[in-house]
């Protein structure tokens, strides 16, 4: 198992920022944002289970998994030069 500052460090390694502390339920917990802005969550310090806003809380490890997949390929364009020399 991590520590906070273990994950903290992997967070902003992964373009995640981690800002200040708060109490949540009587848990402290980090508030963290994307550097694109696109999502934000509080961080609960004590397990690393992610607080999402309107959406199920999710284990660190679950969330790890998620942030570390291989990005989906879009659909590939096609190029001029698809279709050879002889294509009319």
């Amino acid at each position: 198992m991590q520590t906070d500052l273990q994950r903290c460090e992997w967070l902003r390694e992964h373009g995640w920022k981690v800002e200040g502390e708060a109490v949540i339920d009587r848990q402290p917990v980090r508030w963290i944002e994307h550097d694109r802005g696109s999502r934000s969550a509080w961080l609960r310090i004590v397990d690393g289970v992610i607080l999402w806003h309107g959406a199920e809380d999710q284990e660190w490890t679950d969330f790890v998994s998620e942030q570390t997949k291989p990005a989906k390929s879009g659909p590939k364009l096609r190029t001029l030069f698809e279709f050879g020399d002889d294509h009319e």
